[in-house]
Order: structure tokens, then C-alpha cells, then sequence
């Protein structure tokens, strides 16, 4: 066991030293400052012969209790962390004790400190609490340091709320890390009443991980210069209150339009706007009322898979026609030709008509389609004239190559291998001029080519 007493005061000589032939007594009378830490101390002996004692240096030590020090009236600074203390008690006579270190003790309730007129700094950060326990505040000592305190550290004792220091109006400094403080408006509310305050450390709780912790907290003090460390930049500042501002006026816009409306007596309703069914698309199993949609479908037919109804838009933009997913090797020639006979997905148009719509791979409009048919059933070739069995006896044409692209070159004019007899009928398109329907005549027999496609020369 080791105790302060006067004896190792005179021992050790690292304060002031003393003088030769000096009194014992009257040396101790001149000491202001004493530096005992970590010296394994555990207990305080008697030290009123140190009459003009100012700072004392006791951390750091074994000390389970403050005890004989109402001597130190003069007593400014008291260094009391890391020790063994369980209470805070016999500090009312230091009236003139303005800093007072007591963190990392065992310390539960912070109290007795309702005499301590002139106190600014109480550091009583990280405490062993038991599991489970935060730190305690005597509202009477609060209240009482709530005129002089201005450096208040409480880190590290599972603090969940800073009602307590509500009237702390001349706080400069407030340090909470690491505590369990996760309630914005609480802290708004708080700061709102320290108007002096240029240092708050709140790192290590849960509210920093909420959105714009920073940006918020900023906004909330327009004296706060250190914020977790960091210093605050007054340009920064200055856009930030103006955003908060902002947000306010917007705030108070919608709280007025919304008492107008009330005051007026209207009603918002939300209203559902259900398509009328003149607008909404027809069945496929039904006849369309436009001629040219069912002139369509008719042409194409209605078997193939079932295909998402098509709009206005996207029916310009992707192709009308798809051919069937067998190989190309394993049609025939007539198949290819003939694309009505192909297996074709089922069109799905809007209702609206499009009037100015022309099928891609036709010779032109529906009239001029019309109009060319017309005159080609009149030639002694076509297939009206011959009819269907000498039609398929007598086929002349061979395609000389087939593209295997894309669905647009199906729908290109098709390239001939042979040019037209002088006696064939030649019958030149009103709408292409490059494109031409060649007829060749029935007592012609042609010889098999030798540079015929392998597709197309199944026929």
C-alpha cells in the first residue's frame, strides 16, 4: 500500500525543489503543483500543510477514494482518471476548481457537484459501468453547472439521450462519442440551445450512419466550427443553410396550399382514367371495321404463335413478316415464292387505320397492287390462264440465288438467270423501274442450269 503523505512530498524532487536550510513547513506552503501519477498510489493522507496547492496530478494510480483535500481551497485542476473511484464526494469545499478529470473510473452516478461554483471543465468519459448500465446525472449538479460549465466529455457511457445537459447554456465543447445517441430532432433540439458551442465530437454513435449526418448536423448549429474532428468550411456553411432555407420555404408552400384547399372546402380526388373501347385494340378473332387491316390478315393468315399486340409505333419499326423457323434447305422453291402459303405469325394492329401504311415487299399501294394483278391474270402465262396443274407442270422459273440474310432481302426484288425470249411478254413495274415480272412462254423448255443454288433447286 502506498499513501500521499508529506513525507514522500519531501522524498521526491520532481516538483519544486527545495531550498537549503529551508523549513519543511514553509516549503510545503510554497508548492502549487505536485505530480504523483503512476505512482501506485491507493490512498491520500492528510495535506493541509500544502496550503497554496493549485494543480494536482493523481492519475494514473490506485486511488478507490477522494478523501482529505478540503485543505485545497486554492485547488484549480484536479487529475483524478484512471483510478479506482467508485463516487464522486468531498469536492464541495474547492469552491475555485475550475477543471475536474475523473474519466475512466468506476463511477455510476454523477453528483456533488452542486457546490462547485466556478468548475468549466468535467471530463468523466469512459466509465466501467456494469453490463447493461449507462451513466447517471444528479439534475442538482447540473443545474448547478449549467452557469460556469463550458468543456462537458461523456464518451463512452452508453448515453441513449442528451436531455440532461438541455441546460447547459454556455457549453463551448461537448464531446459524446461512442455512445448509443441515434435521434436527430432530440440532438436538433439540444444544439438549438447552445448558442456558444464550436466542438462537438459525436462519432461512434448510431446517428452518424443516418443520411446526410454531416450535412444535418451542420445546418443545425450556426456556431459549430469542429465537427468530429473535422473543421467546417464556411463555404460549405453557407450553401448548406441556404439549402435548409430553401427546403423550408417549400415546406411552408405545401403546408399553405394544402389550408387554402381546406378553407375552400374543395376535395382531392384521385382520379382513374379507364380507356374508352373505341380505343382499345381489337381481338384477333373479331373483324376489324379498317378494309385494309382485314385485307391484311386475310393475305397472311392466322395461324403461327400468339404475338404481343403491336402499337402504332413499334409497327413501323419492326417487320411485318416473319418467315417460319424451318431451314431454308428444307423448303422448296414454290414455299419460298409463294409467302401466303408460308406459316405466319397471326398480325395484331391497332384499331386506329393506317391510311398512308404500305406492306413492305408490294410493288406499291393497294391500288396499284390491284391494278397490276388485274392485268397480270389477263396474260396467256399467268396461272388464272393456265390453271393450277399446267401451272405447276410448266414452271419455268428458277432462282439463281437465294439470300440468306435477313427477312428484307426475302423481300428484295428477286435476281433472274435467263434474260426474256424476243417473244416473251415483258411487263415493266409502274412503281420500280428495276423491278420486272418476266413471263415466259408456255412451249419453252428450258435445259437444267449448272450454277443453280442447292436450295433452290428443289422444286
Amino acid at each position: 500500500m502506498v499513501r500521499l503523505t508529506i513525507d514522500l512530498i519531501a522524498r521526491v524532487n520532481t516538483h519544486t525543489k527545495r531550498k537549503r536550510d529551508e523549513p519543511l513547513s514553509q516549503y510545503l506552503r510554497r508548492l502549487t503543483h505536485l505530480y504523483f501519477q503512476e505512482r501506485h498510489i491507493d490512498e491520500i493522507d492528510d495535506l493541509s500543510l500544502c496550503k497554496n496547492l493549485s494543480v494536482l496530478y493523481l492519475y494514473d494510480n490506485r486511488i478507490a477514494r477522494i478523501q482529505n483535500l478540503h485543505f485545497a481551497s486554492n485547488l484549480t485542476h484536479l487529475y483524478l482518471q484512471n483510478n479506482l473511484i467508485n463516487k464522486i464526494e468531498n469536492l464541495s469545499l474547492l469552491r475555485r476548481l475550475e477543471k475536474l478529470y475523473l474519466g475512466s473510473n468506476e463511477i455510476t452516478v454523477v453528483e456533488g457537484l452542486d457546490k462547485l461554483e466556478n468548475l468549466k471543465e468535467l471530463h468523466i468519459e469512459n466509465q466501467r459501468l456494469p453490463p447493461g448500465e449507462k451513466l447517471l446525472f444528479d439534475p442538482r449538479s447540473i443545474q448547478a453547472l449549467s452557469a460556469t460549465l463550458c468543456v462537458l466529455n461523456v464518451s463512452g457511457n452508453n448515453l441513449e439521450d442528451l436531455q440532461d445537459f438541455r441546460c447547459l447554456g454556455q457549453l463551448n465543447q461537448f464531446m459524446a462519442a461512442d455512445n448509443q445517441l441515434e435521434d436527430m430532432k432530440e440532438l436538433a433540439q439540444v444544439l438549438t440551445g447552445w448558442v456558444q458551442l464550436w466542438r462537438l465530437e459525436l462519432v461512434g454513435n448510431p446517428l452518424c450512419r443516418k443520411a446526410k449526418y454531416r450535412d444535418r448536423v451542420i445546418v443545425m448549429s450556426a456556431s459549430l466550427e469542429v465537427l468530429d474532428g473535422k473543421e467546417i468550411n464556411e463555404t460549405a456553411r453557407k450553401f448548406l443553410l441556404s439549402w435548409k432555407a430553401n427546403k423550408e420555404a417549400r415546406r411552408r408552400q405545401r403546408e399553405d396550399r394544402k389550408k387554402n384547399g381546406d378553407a375552400d372546402g374543395t376535395r382531392r380526388v384521385k382520379v382513374e382514367v379507364i380507356p374508352a373501347e373505341e380505343d382499345q385494340p381489337e381481338s384477333l378473332d373479331s373483324e376489324p371495321a379498317d378494309p385494309e387491316i382485314a385485307f391484311l390478315r386475310k393475305l397472311f393468315g392466322q395461324s403461327g404463335p400468339n404475338f404481343p399486340m403491336m402499337t402504332r409505333d413499334s409497327l413501323r419499326l419492326q417487320p411485318l413478316l416473319q418467315l417460319p423457323s424451318m431451314p431454308l434447305e428444307d423448303q422448296t422453291v414454290d414455299e419460298l415464292g409463294n409467302v401466303a402459303r408460308c406459316e405466319l405469325p397471326p398480325l395484331q394492329l391497332p384499331h386506329a387505320p393506317l391510311r398512308n401504311y404500305i406492306m413492305p415487299g408490294l410493288p406499291g399501294a393497294r391500288k396499284q397492287f390491284e391494278a397490276i394483278l388485274a392485268r397480270s391474270r389477263s396474260l396467256p402465262g399467268s396461272a388464272d390462264v393456265m390453271g393450277r396443274g399446267d401451272m405447276l407442270a410448266q414452271k419455268t422459273e428458277i432462282i439463281a440465288e437465294l439470300p440468306k440474310k435477313s427477312l428484307s432481302d426475302l423481300q428484295a426484288p428477286i435476281r433472274r438467270v435467263w434474260e426474256p425470249a424476243p417473244d416473251a411478254h415483258v411487263m415493266p413495274s409502274s412503281v420500280d423501274p428495276d423491278q420486272q415480272f418476266v413471263t415466259i412462254p408456255t412451249n419453252f423448255t428450258p435445259e437444267p442450269p449448272t450454277n443453280i443454288h442447292p436450295m433452290s433447286a428443289k422444286i
